[in-house]
């Protein structure tokens, strides 16, 4: 969570450079819906879901693996 008082766009390509695999925006609006604006590093803008829809699909990324 970036917390500090730059700019958005100063935060997104900040983010971008560091190759972070997915950068996701609440502003207001999204809080207020219950959805996310996300970005992701290997595609580009994604738009905006619900946050479950988002979980839904990235957790699996995430999870470890079993041996």
């Amino acid at each position: 969570i970036d917390t500090s008082d730059e700019t958005v766009g100063y935060k997104i390509r900040d983010a971008e450079t560091q190759k972070i695999p997915y950068m996701l925006v609440v502003g207001g609006d999204e809080a207020e819906a219950g959805t996310v604006s996300v970005r992701s590093h290997a595609d580009g803008q994604q738009g905006t879901v619900p946050v479950q829809e988002f979980l839904d699909r990235v957790g699996p990324e995430f999870e470890p693996t079993l041996d």
